[in-house]
């Protein structure tokens, strides 16, 4: 009976022992920006896929897409290609590649009460995909 509960003690031990060593290498594992909750720099709506995190702006003017990764820092966009869809008619709209987002024709008004299908396709050739929307009526 003591042999026993002695192997129950040491085995007790360590297995604390190992889980408070396999929670301090996983809390550190983390930097304190990847814990926070992501939240749009530009006023936009925001989704994470991937390892990425789009956030899509939509005006009464034209539309642009931000491509941030998990620590909010600017993705170079070099590689990346874009398409868009209007999710109620899937008719590709124009993209234009600017210096650090996309540009999207497409404003509020014409994308109001509808979504939008984007396509990102990765310099690996992987595609990422996000729906955005519904957007609000104008």
């Amino acid at each position: 009976m003591v042999l026993i509960m002695k192997l129950s003690i040491r085995t007790l031990v360590v297995a604390l022992g190992l889980s408070l060593l396999f929670s301090l290498t996983t809390a550190s594992a983390h930097s304190p920006d990847q814990l926070r909750p992501a939240r749009p720099l530009h006023g936009g709506l925001l989704k994470t896929v991937g390892k990425l995190r789009l956030e899509l702006v939509v005006d009464s003017a034209q539309s642009r897409l931000y491509l941030r990764d998990d620590s909010d820092q600017r993705v170079a966009l070099e590689g990346y290609t874009v398409s868009v869809k209007r999710w109620t008619q899937m008719l590709a709209l124009p993209v234009a590649l600017e210096s650090h987002y996309f540009q999207i024709d497409l404003s509020a008004q014409e994308v109001a009460g509808d979504r939008l299908l984007i396509v990102l396709q990765q310099p690996n050739g992987k595609p990422l995909r996000a729906i955005f929307g519904p957007f609000p009526e104008t």
